[in-house]
């Protein structure tokens, strides 16, 4: 029979560490892995790939592309210059041309104010007395409503001593109602005002006025005439086709 003294000295007691177990597995696990990564970028350079130069190669076409980037971003600003410098220069194009119309009018303006002049003064420009100068006519506000403005001169040559006249102004419409020729007097025309007219001037008077042409009127010439007070003086009729000259756009 055994001695149980004996058998109680035999027991051995471990100590129970869970933790080394876990340590040793992540050990193996990480060994794996980096064995795996080696095996499978050996492979990929054996392979044609390396990821240095992928790395490099996408660096250099980043590159480029930033450079198509700014390049179009370049062109895209040159464009919107462009565009601004054309409206600039078809801005600048139209001034000039307005400025060129314009210079030409107030030459043919000028021109005819010396013509004008030369013709109070002038002897050669017919006999001495009074004449119709100009006849102008232009739109007015309302419908069917024009204006016109007349300009009637006293030519009396290279006198020292030149003499106020008085005459009388007369105007008229020749036209066309429903067909059949007819002949408005100023009275049918611009109602209110003082008839006849009567000027008193030494050298040149101008008359403006309104006319209001009555439904179904169509006109076709205008006839003006200025008779003297005096009857040594010569008086004068102008007529002209019915021209209504438009107003100049301001812009």
């Amino acid at each position: 029979m055994k001695d149980p003294r004996v058998a109680k000295s035999r027991l051995i007691v471990r100590t129970h560490e869970p933790w080394k177990m876990r340590l040793l597995v992540v050990a193996v696990l990480i060994s794996i892995l980096v064995v795996a990564w080696f095996i499978f970028d050996y492979g990929r350079q054996h392979a044609g790939y390396d990821s240095a130069e992928f790395d490099t190669a996408r660096d250099d076409w980043q590159r480029e592309q930033q450079k198509l980037e700014d390049r179009i971003a370049e062109l895209r600003a040159e464009v919107a210059r462009l565009e601004i410098a054309g409206e600039v220069s078809k801005h600048a194009a139209q001034l000039v041309r307005d400025e060129l119309a314009q210079n030409q009018q107030d030459s043919q303006a000028m021109r005819e104010e010396l013509a004008f002049y030369r013709g109070i003064v002038s002897p050669k420009q017919g006999r001495n007395g009074l004449y119709i100068h100009t006849v102008k006519l232009s739109p007015g506000e309302q419908e069917r409503e024009y204006l016109y403005n007349l300009t009637v001169i006293h030519k009396q040559g290279l006198k020292k001593r030149h003499r106020r006249i008085t005459g009388t102004l007369e105007l008229k419409l020749e036209g066309t109602r429903n067909g059949k020729p007819v002949t408005l007097p100023l009275s049918s025309l611009q109602p209110g005002r003082k008839l006849p007219i009567t000027l008193s001037f030494k050298y040149f008077n101008r008359v403006k006025g309104r006319l209001v042409l009555p439904d179904g009127f169509e006109p076709q010439h205008v006839v003006v005439s200025i008779k003297p007070k005096r009857k040594k003086v010569n008086g004068d009729t102008k007529r002209q086709a019915w021209r209504v000259k438009q107003a100049t756009k301001q812009g």
